[in-house]
């Protein structure tokens, strides 16, 4: 008895710790905003996020940040519902779309290319402790993680280094689900209502 209490209370505080790593990309993402919305002022899209939200999304509070961040869930995507393109990198092919941004050049480029790799990372370690967190994190499913365990650290590098058009903002498409995001991670009362409407925009993409 003891020893199944050691393993569930074990796995419950790894599975903190993962939510936690979520959370500490989460906030990498929300400064990357912020960043390129600094460098980019006029009206072009930054990451499918809209510069003057992303602009707004940088202004919050680091407490309403923290709490943003802490939904459970990426806050950013990397195109893991384009089947198509992720088959093609699992059967090793060159991948061909993704390969343009709105960085052309320069250190916010690198950025880009950086964040993605270390969320790639990130991915792999946590379907390979928790699947259940992996899956519900960044909206994939076992079928998909199965092929993604398989592929090499220096193939994750090529996707991060080639195809910076990867990320995006998540949920994407929707103003106003920023918008509404944004608003409850000011709330004190907030950080509970955050999770479920993450979940509830992210059913909406599916």
């Amino acid at each position: 008895m003891n020893e199944t209490l050691t393993s569930t209370e074990s796995g419950s505080v790894q599975g903190r710790q993962l939510l936690a790593d979520i959370a500490g990309m989460n906030l990498d993402f929300i400064r990357l905003l912020q960043q390129l919305s600094c460098t980019i002022t006029d009206d072009r899209a930054l990451l499918s996020m809209p510069s003057a939200q992303a602009m707004q999304l940088g202004q919050l509070s680091q407490t309403a940040q923290r709490r943003l961040a802490r939904s459970g869930v990426t806050l950013f995507d990397l195109r893991f519902g384009d089947r198509d393109f992720w088959q093609s990198i699992f059967d090793g092919k060159e991948p061909e779309r993704y390969r343009c941004t709105c960085i052309d050049a320069g250190q916010d480029l690198v950025e880009i290319q950086l964040f993605i790799l270390g969320a790639l990372l990130l991915l792999r370690h946590i379907a390979i402790h928790n699947r259940f967190v992996a899956c519900l994190g960044f909206s994939v499913d076992d079928t998909f993680l199965d092929r993604y365990l398989q592929l090499e650290s220096r193939r994750l590098r090529q996707i991060a280094a080639s195809c910076p058009g990867l990320l995006q903002s998540r949920p994407h498409g929707s103003d106003d689900a920023w918008g509404e995001l944004m608003r409850l991670a000011r709330r004190t009362d907030g950080q509970p209502l955050l999770p479920a409407r993450m979940l509830g925009y992210q059913h909406m993409e599916g």
